[in-house]
């Protein structure tokens, strides 16, 4: 559990707007905040769903990469 995460998405509206976005309609199975954050990740079952949600995001001027896990 984080528990930075609770306070720095009541804190910074921008941070819970993101995870918000990423959440939206992207097929994501899980959507966190890092440790001490701000960087949101996202898990994805599907590379082309995850792919997708990364060239959303930058297409709303946010920095998203995606990446695999072996």
């Amino acid at each position: 559990i984080n528990v930075l995460e609770a306070y720095t998405l009541n804190r910074y509206m921008e941070v819970k707007a993101i995870k918000e976005e990423v959440a939206k309609d992207r097929f994501a199975q899980k959507v966190l905040m890092t440790g001490s954050g701000p960087t949101v990740f996202a898990l994805f079952e599907d590379v082309k769903k995850a792919r997708k949600a990364c060239l959303t995001m930058r297409e709303k001027g946010y920095e998203a990469y995606w990446g695999k896990t072996l």
